[in-house]
C-alpha cells in the first residue's frame, strides 16, 4: 500500500459570516506537502454543489505493471472512500450502489497505437474494491458508458480500410500509410459484442480536413461517449461522441448509427462531450492550434443547443489573460453540469478541477500539484461528481484521511 508522508497535514484558514463587498461567506482550506508539491481547495460554501468528487491519478508510462487509486473526495478535499485499482486507472464512474467502474491501463506499449489515452481493462469493483466484473481489450482506448441494460459501451482503437485510409484530407504526412480510427463497441455480461459503430460506415473523411499538425495516422481520435435514452433532435436512443482530431461533436442513433447532429465548425481539438438535463451539449473545447491570434490562450467550456446550433454559455477561465493562460489545456479536460447548475470543469494540465456558477465565478478549486515515487507527476484526465442523496453508498461514507496524506508524496 502507498504510504504518505506529507511535510505538514494541512494549513487551512476558515473564514465564514463574512461580507467583503458582494462576496458571500466563503472558506479557504490550503494544504502544503513536501517540496512544495500538495493540494490546495478554495471553497465559496454559499454557491458550492453539493457532493462528492470521484478522482482518479493517472501516471502515464510504458510501465503500467502497478496499482492505481481512485478516491472519492467532499468538497473540503478530505477523502471519505479510496479503490484501490489492480492498475492505473485513466477513468472511472460511480454507480448509485455504489459499485465503481474503472477503465485501467494494463502493461501494454503505447507505443502500437498512434497516440495516448488508451486503456485496455474495464473492471466493476463494489465498495470495498472486489473485483465483480471485467473486461479486456488491448485496443480499448479513452472513455466507457455503463449502459442502462448494465451493458458496456466503450471507444476502441481500429485501422481503417485502405480505401478510407487514402481518402483522408491534411494532416502530418508520416511514413506509415496506415490510418487508425476509433469504433465504438458493445458488450454485455457476458463478456459477447452485441453491437459496433465504424466511422467509415458512415463518415466521409472527404468532408473532415484534418490540421496541419495532426497526425496523418490518428484520423478520429474519439475522446468520449455518452448515452442517451431521448436524444433532443429525434427522440431516439442515441450516443453523443467526441471526435478531438476533426474538431466535431456527433450524435448518432443508437439502432441504425446514422449521423443525427454534428457540430459545425465551433470546436478545435475538444474533450468530453455530455448532455445536460436540459437537452443541450456540454463540451470542454482546448481550443489548441485554433487559427486566431491566440491559439494557446482558448481553452473554454461551452454549452449548445444541438436543436437551433446556438451557443447558449461559454466559460474560459476568466476575464484576463493570466487567468486563461492558467486554465488553458491543450489536451484532455472535462465538463460536467451539476444538478445545482454549476459546471464542473476538469483543466488537465494544470491538475485543477473548478466548479463554476452560471455567472461564471469560482464556487470551488481542487488543484493538486504532486509526484510519485518515481518522481513522476500525475494527471488527472477528468472528474465527475456525485449527489450521495439516495444512494446505495451514503449511509457507507466515513472520513478515512486527509486527501493531503494520500496524495501529496509516495514512497
Amino acid at each position: 500500500m502507498l504510504q504518505a508522508r506529507p511535510l505538514y497535514k494541512m494549513l487551512a484558514l476558515v473564514l465564514s459570516g463574512l461580507v467583503i463587498g458582494s462576496v458571500a461567506s466563503f472558506t479557504i482550506v490550503e494544504k502544503i506537502c513536501e517540496l512544495g508539491l500538495g493540494t490546495s481547495i478554495w471553497i465559496d460554501t454559499s454557491k458550492v454543489s453539493p457532493g462528492y468528487t470521484l478522482v482518479a491519478p493517472y501516471y502515464g508510462d510504458n510501465d503500467f505493471d502497478e496499482p492505481g487509486e481512485v478516491h472519492l473526495i467532499d468538497n473540503t478535499g478530505d477523502a471519505v472512500h479510496t479503490w484501490y485499482t489492480r492498475y492505473p486507472t485513466l477513468i472511472s464512474y460511480l454507480q448509485p450502489n455504489g459499485h465503481l467502474f474503472a477503465a485501467m491501463t494494463p502493461p501494454i506499449n503505447i507505443a502500437d497505437f498512434p497516440s495516448g489515452g488508451s486503456t485496455g481493462l474495464i473492471q466493476e469493483l463494489d465498495w470495498e474494491g472486489n473485483v465483480l466484473w471485467e473486461y479486456e481489450d488491448r485496443q480499448m482506448t479513452h472513455d466507457f458508458e455503463v449502459l442502462p441494460n448494465g451493458n458496456i459501451v466503450y471507444t476502441r482503437w481500429s485501422l481503417a480500410p485502405k480505401r478510407f485510409a487514402e481518402s483522408v484530407r491534411g494532416g502530418m504526412q508520416l511514413p506509415t500509410t496506415m490510418v487508425w480510427t476509433n469504433e465504438l463497441v458493445e458488450v454485455n455480461r457476458d463478456k459477447k459484442i452485441v453491437w459496433t459503430w465504424r466511422p467509415e460506415d458512415h463518415l466521409d473523411p472527404h468532408r473532415y480536413v484534418l490540421g496541419p499538425l495532426t497526425p496523418r495516422n490518428d484520423w478520429a481520435h474519439i475522446n468520449s461517449v455518452r448515452y442517451t435514452l431521448d436524444n433532443p433532435i429525434t427522440h431516439t436512443p442515441a450516443y453523443l461522441i467526441s471526435a478531438r482530431n476533426i474538431s466535431t461533436l456527433f450524435i448518432i442513433d443508437a439502432k441504425t448509427g446514422a449521423v443525427i447532429w454534428e457540430t459545425k465548425r465551433i470546436l478545435s481539438l475538444q474533450h468530453d462531450a455530455t448532455f445536460t438535463d436540459a437537452g443541450n451539449v456540454l463540451v470542454f473545447d482546448n481550443g489548441f492550434l485554433r487559427d486566431i491570434p491566440r491559439p494557446l490562450l482558448v481553452s473554454g467550456v461551452g454549452e449548445v443547443d444541438p436543436r437551433t446550433n446556438e451557443i447558449l454559455w461559454t466559460y474560459s477561465g476568466g476575464s484576463s489573460t493570466l487567468e486563461k493562460a492558467q486554465f488553458t489545456s491543450s489536451i484532455m479536460g472535462g465538463a460536467q453540469r451539476l444538478p445545482n447548475g454549476n459546471t464542473l470543469i476538469t483543466a488537465s494540465m494544470a491538475n485543477t478541477v473548478l466548479e463554476v456558477t452560471e455567472e461564471g465565478s469560482v464556487a470551488w478549486k481542487f488543484t493538486n500539484d504532486f509526484r510519485d515515487s518515481k518522481g513522476r507527476m500525475h494527471v488527472t484526465f477528468k472528474v465527475r461528481k456525485y449527489d450521495s442523496t439516495g444512494t446505495m453508498w451514503e449511509p457507507m461514507l466515513s472520513k478515512q484521511w486527509d486527501v493531503s496524506d494520500v496524495l501529496c508524496h509516495f514512497e
